[in-house]
């Protein structure tokens, strides 16, 4: 499928779920997680990132976790690491904010499909719903501070929206179905 092709689908899709088939990720890609997994994932496309962002800025100002005893943070770590969660989302980072707009093209309107001018690929970003892993990957350990082992747990309490945004790659997705459609990508 042509990339022109598969940008004209998404132009005409405003919002909604794609159920994305075959996802790889490659092997020997630098200090990246899961080299050799294929998965096929369910998401929703077209969101509205300031609405994830002002319902998890709802959800963290109201939803308090009670500390979760672990060896790998203290109290300390696990307060300073939900301050910094409720700041990173009423406040977020303006260089952070801006590198994304310059390292991106939109594609299309709803800024669901874009094109990373540095790896010169067309990405999917989209609300992940449902992962089905099919080939487990490699998966090394990661030695993270106390605060982000903390901060972590606490989001994954949390189920903010935000931190289920991720971006595809469509040179590495074998088919996408949407509008009951069946698209093949190929890889």
């Amino acid at each position: 499928m042509k990339i022109q092709d598969l940008v004209n689908h998404f132009k005409n899709y405003k919002i909604g779920y794609v159920q994305i088939n075959g996802y790889a990720k490659p092997v020997g890609e630098k200090f990246k997680q899961g080299q050799g997994e294929v998965s096929n994932v369910k998401i929703n496309v077209g969101f509205s990132y300031g609405n994830a962002v002002r319902k998890d800025i709802i959800i963290a100002e109201t939803k308090e976790v009670p500390f979760i005893d672990s060896d790998r943070y203290t109290r300390l770590d696990w307060d300073n690491a939900s301050a910094e969660i409720k700041r990173s989302l009423s406040s977020p980072s303006e260089n952070h904010s801006r590198g994304q707009v310059e390292a991106y093209i939109d594609l299309v309107d709803n800024g669901s499909v874009k094109w990373n001018k540095s790896t010169k690929s067309v990405i999917i970003r989209a609300l992940v719903v449902r992962k089905d892993v099919i080939v487990e990957g490699e998966y090394r350990q990661v030695n993270s501070r106390a605060k982000t082992i903390a901060k972590k747990r606490i989001k994954k309490e949390l189920n903010l929206h935000t931190d289920k945004i991720r971006s595809y790659r469509i040179d590495r997705i074998s088919t996408l179905r949407m509008n009951g459609e069946t698209l093949e990508i190929g890889m």
